[in-house]
């Protein structure tokens, strides 16, 4: 049986000048609390993984879309190698500051299959090894919530036991879609930033399920 996992989206707008091509990769700027979107723009930083890509349409400047750090990703590219092939099964390729492509003269993500017109499947090099942290599963471990952030910790799932247990990292979790995170306590969520030293997570209400998952 082939498992395809979800795509986890998160409400975003474009705070470029030109437009964000379709698969592009992202960075998360910031968060507005009073609307729940992130604001992105293009990487500012060669070879990093924490970004996102955007879906298959077009952002225009100042307008609203959706990206996802699932994985494995569909990311555009820009063949600036000196042979300007594509790219090939476990190449790595990354991030350029001010490129809305990967390219391959960077490392961060790795290829899976062959890419060609522009695209490719990638993987980052975080979750080829297991230590991943983009995206996890979390738990909410009060409702009251500290200028819209409820305190969390981040959780594991141990398949022999069939049981979530807490990992003892203490972090911050908000809501884009201006939901009760605290009525359903555990679910996905992504890292968007951090707070005084603590990681924030950004997490979706109908992503979640209800009831006391970690204990």
């Amino acid at each position: 049986m082939n498992y395809t996992p979800p795509i986890f989206w998160m409400p975003v707008i474009n705070t470029e000048t030109d437009d964000c091509p379709p698969f592009a990769v992202v960075e998360i700027i910031s968060v507005d609390a009073s609307t729940g979107f992130a604001n992105i723009g293009k990487p500012s930083a060669d070879s990093t993984a924490n970004v996102f890509f955007n879906g298959q349409t077009a952002i225009p400047a100042n307008s609203k879309g959706q990206a996802t750090q699932t994985m494995p990703a569909i990311a555009a590219y820009q063949a600036d190698n000196s042979d300007g092939a594509d790219p090939a099964h476990d190449e790595q390729w990354g991030t350029t500051s001010g490129s809305w492509y990967l390219h391959k003269s960077q490392t961060g993500f790795r290829v899976i299959g062959q890419g060609g017109y522009g695209l490719c499947n990638v993987q980052t090099d975080k979750d080829l090894s297991g230590t991943g942290t983009e995206q996890k599963f979390v738990y909410i471990t009060s409702i009251t919530t500290t200028a819209g952030r409820y305190p969390a910790v981040l959780t594991v799932y141990d398949a022999g036991a069939s049981t979530w247990s807490d990992d003892g990292d203490t972090i911050w979790v908000v809501d884009p879609d201006g939901e009760d995170l605290g009525l359903h306590k555990h679910g996905a969520a992504w890292l968007v930033g951090t707070v005084d030293g603590v990681d924030v997570y950004m997490g979706s209400a109908n992503l979640w399920d209800d009831g006391d998952c970690a204990s």
